[in-house]
């Protein structure tokens, strides 16, 4: 005969109160995981109602956009049925959280402010490096020579991070506090920390010997964190170009939590996962490249960014003439059928129309946002902040010219005249909120050309998995875009401090 563990325990004392202790252990902990779920909804409900929508009532359309994606995402996941709503719900909360200690507090923005400063203060080192090389006049000899110097030299210096452990233990801390808060993996917690500060094609370096042992959801998670951010050289380009120092750090941590939570909404854990080879990774990730020298370490981190250079600058060479070839195409027929001024900024400003005003982008300003962001899809993130640069340049020359009373102006087509001037302002000017809302939609590493190098980068360092690897670069891809879009959205919801930003053209 069977005897069930019940009827043991009903037998001996001592492993009945044992059986007693875990069942009323697992109540408690299944009901002080669903207390702080309703304690996570009612704080941010009563915060969002009496802190941010009593004051603009506008940024409600945001918090719609963020359900809208998590929405598709849902039904666009794998499998559905095995999603784990633990991460994707705090992932969510932990961003909304940070957003608003550091964009609606006076403190939290005061803290981002300084560290921008000091990060555009750091960045300057790189001018004497250039004007060394290039010549004093660099800075206007094409983006090619303006820009090479800022990432050689951030890459440098992040070869240098690495090397002493201060990246690693970093990302080490970081990923602790991320796992433990969304109850992810550690390799997947710590690859999300690790790509606010290094690209998607040297994370993975990281965890190198995880690589062929981690799970189908662990690796769609990898790749989902390397589209939804930018390396740290990259967002060194941004910041030279003028964009908000303190805005891209914000959008660079808050796209994290944000990437891993829909990671794990479109490619959700399906099985069990051996967590024993990752107890060791922390030591790992801290001990990596302690066997080369600190010359070696700098030297190699500028190698790895001159790469980079090469690859964001072909690319954009290519794709912005083949977008120029495309615009002349479209204008072609646009005219013989009777519709004037037809480009590709025009298509995609109507199909990502729904998508703009969903992140909180004004109604009359959605049409521009979406060719933004179309921009830094089939473009390169850099060419969208160049076309944003100029909007933000057109409105501060709008604004000077009526506030001195210069004269009139009007629109023509999607540009501005000022008539006392005779000047004409190209693609016009966009409000300050549609201008806070791009910034951080685009702050990620998710252009179509992204996937090639994603592809190019895992399948060589892990080539048994190369399958996989293409099956997942498509919705990985997409959910990188989903989480630049969700912290745009974000963004858009707290529109206090956002009316500071200060492109140089």
């Amino acid at each position: 005969m069977v005897i069930t563990w019940r009827q043991f325990s009903g037998r001996c004392e001592w492993c009945g109160q044992l059986l007693s202790f875990l069942t009323c252990s697992a109540r408690w902990r299944l009901l002080i995981r669903y207390g702080l779920y309703l304690a996570a909804v009612v704080a941010l409900g009563a915060y969002l109602c009496l802190a941010v929508f009593a004051k603009s009532p506008q940024n409600a359309q945001s918090l719609l956009g963020i359900f809208g994606i998590v929405f598709v995402c849902f039904v666009l996941s794998q499998k559905p049925s095995k999603v784990n709503w633990h991460p994707v719900f705090w992932g969510f909360a932990i961003q909304i959280c940070f957003a608003a200690i550091t964009l609606q507090s006076e403190g939290g923005y005061k803290v981002f402010k300084w560290l921008g400063d000091c990060v555009i203060h750091l960045l300057s080192f790189s001018n004497v490096g250039s004007a060394f090389v290039l010549g004093a006049n660099f800075a206007t000899m094409g983006l090619l020579f303006e820009f090479a110097g800022v990432m050689i030299f951030f890459g440098s210096l992040i070869g240098l991070l690495i090397h002493y452990g201060i990246i690693g233990f970093l990302v080490v801390k970081g990923g602790h506090i991320l796992s433990l808060a969304m109850d992810t993996r550690p390799v997947e917690s710590l690859i999300a920390v690790a790509n606010i500060f290094i690209g998607m094609s040297q994370a993975p370096l990281l965890v190198l010997p995880y690589l062929p042992t981690m799970s189908r959801s662990e690796l769609g998670a990898m790749m989902t964190c390397g589209f939804a951010s930018v390396s740290g050289d990259a967002l060194a380009v941004f910041i030279s170009y003028g964009a908000p120092a303190n805005h891209m750090l914000i959008a660079a941590i808050i796209s994290a939590p944000a990437a891993l939570a829909i990671a794990k909404l479109l490619m959700p854990e399906t099985g069990e996962v051996g967590l024993t080879m990752e107890e060791n990774i922390s030591s790992d990730v801290i001990g990596r490249d302690k066997s080369q020298n600190a010359l070696s370490a700098a030297s190699d981190g500028a190698l790895i960014a001159v790469r980079l250079v090469s690859s964001a600058m072909v690319n954009m060479l290519a794709f912005v003439s083949l977008l120029s070839l495309i615009d002349a195409t479209l204008a072609f027929f646009g005219e013989r059928a009777g519709i004037h001024g037809l480009t590709f900024d025009t298509i995609c400003g109507y199909l990502l129309f729904p998508l703009a005003y969903g992140m909180g982008a004004p109604y009359d300003d959605c049409s521009r946002v979406g060719s933004l962001i179309g921009l830094k899809l089939f473009a390169t993130p850099v060419a969208s902040y160049i076309a944003l640069g100029k909007l933000v340049n057109n409105r501060k020359v709008l604004e000077n010219y009526v506030n001195n009373g210069n004269g009139t102006w009007h629109w023509e087509g999607s540009d501005i005249i000022l008539e006392a001037s005779n000047t004409t302002l190209i693609y016009g000017v966009v409000s300050q909120k549609a201008e806070a809302i791009s910034t951080y939609a685009m702050c990620g590493f998710s252009a179509f050309t992204a996937i090639g190098i994603t592809l190019g980068a895992l399948t060589s360092l892990c080539p048994p998995r190369k399958s996989e690897i293409i099956k997942l670069v498509i919705p990985a891809f997409l959910g990188g875009n989903m989480a630049s879009f969700a912290t745009g959205a974000v963004a858009g919801n707290y529109c206090t401090h956002l009316d500071s930003l200060d492109f140089k053209i």
